[in-house]
């Protein structure tokens, strides 16, 4: 573990060395980065990165530069995932962490307190799972003025600011009529189901529809056939939000891990014996759930299709 003072040590850090996995780097601005990539020259790159105390602009600089930095270290698109632990700050320098986050496609996490400027944080997230969340309306640190309408001139340009940071986040215009009914000196505490219920908590909708459409197509289904397949393995194994037991989550689990493959492929068992047989002979050399095995895997799936057609 090697403590870094400055940002820009840390850069230089970041560039010149190889940490290993999971060594933790503590930078400046309460940002560490906890779990740097395994290894450079991966296409995709996933690091844990922490927020705690206060969110100010330097946080938000040193977040932008901790990533740009292990980005060029290992030449590949690195993937935020970030764990808040804050009671809050710089709304503008939340909002440009968020953007950060959601620009690299990174998810959001938080076991408390995640309050005022801290929730801008977490909504950059594509997927949030946020506990301990803590609403009240943005207000200004600083403001000396006694003339009303430059007062309100400069509240409605933050709560535009606002407004349209949640547009880019695919957060529910409900979210943003809650944080402006509460005066900045109360805190409106929400559960994570209440986060859920509201858009706050889960997958943002266009990141939810990418993955859809990225998962069909590798058994050359529409979203559409992909929801209604998928709809069709709850009603065989249940639905999650209906157990109400450990031994229920269990059972539905097991079905799901028995038949999830045969129904996605729209395959009887006999046919997607076929399919397993099949695959497992021409497709062994290639590393499991790469993408040239699950390419072999479709064109085997596909040649089966066409020969049922034919018959």
């Amino acid at each position: 573990m090697r403590a870094l003072a400055a940002t820009a040590c840390l850069v230089l850090s970041l560039m010149a060395a190889r940490p290993a996995f999971a060594q933790t780097l503590v930078a400046s601005g309460h940002v560490t980065l906890q779990e740097a990539c395994e290894t450079a020259g991966r296409a995709n790159c996933i690091v844990r990165v922490s927020i705690e105390g206060p969110i100010m602009v330097e946080t938000a600089r040193t977040f932008a530069l901790l990533l740009d930095a292990e980005q060029k270290r290992t030449g590949a698109k690195v993937r935020p995932i970030v764990t808040l632990q804050s009671t809050g700050g710089d709304v503008t320098a939340a909002m440009s962490i968020g953007r950060e986050i959601r620009k690299r496609a990174g998810e959001t996490f938080s076991n408390g307190p995640c309050h005022s400027a801290c929730v801008f944080v977490a909504m950059g997230g594509v997927e949030r799972n946020i506990a301990g969340i803590g609403l009240h309306r943005p207000y200004f640190a600083k403001f000396e003025t006694d003339v009303l309408a430059e007062a309100d001139a400069r509240y409605k340009r933050l709560m535009r600011l606002v407004a349209e940071y949640l547009f880019e986040m695919n957060i529910s215009d409900d979210v943003l009529r809650m944080i402006v009914s509460i005066p900045p000196d109360e805190m409106r505490l929400l559960s994570q189901m209440d986060a859920r219920r509201i858009g706050l908590n889960g997958v943002d909708p266009a990141y939810d529809e990418l993955r859809i459409a990225q998962a069909a197509a590798q058994y050359g289904l529409s979203s559409a056939e992909w929801r209604q397949r998928l709809t069709s393995l709850d009603r065989q194994c249940g639905r999650e939000a209906d157990m109400r037991s450990r031994e229920a989550v269990r059972g539905r689990e097991d079905c799901q891990n028995k038949l999830r493959e045969r129904v996605l492929w729209g395959f009887d068992e006999a046919t997607y014996a076929r399919l397993n047989h099949s695959s497992a002979n021409r497709c062994q050399a290639m590393a499991p759930d790469s993408p040239e095995r699950r390419a072999c895997v479709r064109q085997i799936a596909d040649a089966i299709r066409l020969e049922a057609q034919l018959r």
